[in-house]
């Protein structure tokens, strides 16, 4: 999770392999308030040569804002929205696309919203992040044995993903047999 991990997972791959495209794949958190969980969002930032639109059900081009931390309120999305206008935000796409675009390997933003601009996550993950930005299971065991009417909320959100995961996982497997 994050540019760092990113930047350095991605890098460390491209000194060894040249794939035909790159794509950033996973959750964000909506932005948009007409966008409702599930919705598979798209974009390229370099030229492929894939036509999404229209060809996967319920996918649509938007625009992603790169955060340094986990937006986990209604009202952090409100003003991201209102400040950028971007559609959803996630933690890993512009340096996936930088880095690259400077092998000059084309790329594809592929995310699907995981919370909507109207939900706020049922806990501050940025809490219970590692310095490596990974999730400290201690924390959040202690976050959860100090809050337990958390635990239902979190046990909806992990189902809510779950069918996220699932309409993601059904995009890539329309799109990967479309690129060259």
């Amino acid at each position: 999770m994050g540019r760092k991990n990113a930047t350095q997972s991605l890098s460390n791959y491209l000194d060894h392999h040249r794939p035909q495209a790159v794509i950033s794949a996973g959750f964000a958190g909506g932005l948009n308030p007409n966008l409702e969980t599930g919705t598979v969002l798209f974009q390229f930032p370099q030229p492929l040569p894939v036509k999404l639109e229209g060809d996967f059900e319920g996918a649509r081009a938007g625009r992603f804002r790169c955060s340094d931390r986990i937006v986990v309120t209604r009202s952090e999305k409100a003003l991201l929205w209102e400040a950028t206008g971007h559609d959803a935000v996630e933690m890993e796409s512009e340096p996936i696309c930088q880095v690259a675009a400077s092998h000059r390997i084309p790329s594809l933003i592929l995310r699907v919203i995981s919370d909507s601009a109207n939900d706020d996550l049922p806990l501050d993950f940025n809490r219970l992040v590692t310095r490596d930005m990974r999730i400290s299971l201690p924390k959040l065991g202690l976050t959860l044995a100090r809050h337990p009417t958390k635990i239902p909320k979190l046990i909806r959100f992990h189902r809510t993903i779950q069918r996220a995961a699932t309409r993601l996982s059904d995009a890539i497997d329309w799109l990967l047999p479309k690129i060259p």
